[in-house]
């Protein structure tokens, strides 16, 4: 049995080509966007676990992930649209969630 090797270029290349048209976009509290390369090497993220992000987004729209110690907001975005379109949306849903 081949050995798994974790290829966030091809993990990305199957999205791309599956009926899903979307990037996934990370924002981190106070720092840049990182792209959806960035993301996949970050948490280690594989396909069954993305899929399972992407069925949750679809239905939240923005989903909260705490991991490795972090928390990590997640959204789906066409693809083409920019990361501080984004992360300005975020920001906003955030502060929605912790003015109550």
């Amino acid at each position: 049995m081949e050995k798994q090797v974790f290829d966030p270029l091809l993990i990305f290349q199957q999205v791309l080509n599956s009926e899903i048209k979307w990037l996934i976009v990370i924002i981190l509290q106070n720092e840049a966007a990182l792209t959806f390369l960035e993301l996949l090497v970050i948490i280690g993220i594989n396909k069954e676990r993305l899929q399972t992000m992407l069925w949750e987004m679809e239905k939240e729209r923005i989903i909260k992930r705490e991991i490795r110690g972090r928390t990590y907001y997640f959204e789906l975005t066409s693809l083409g649209q920019s990361a501080w379109e984004i992360g300005n949306r975020i920001e906003k849903w955030w502060h929605h969630q912790h003015t109550y």
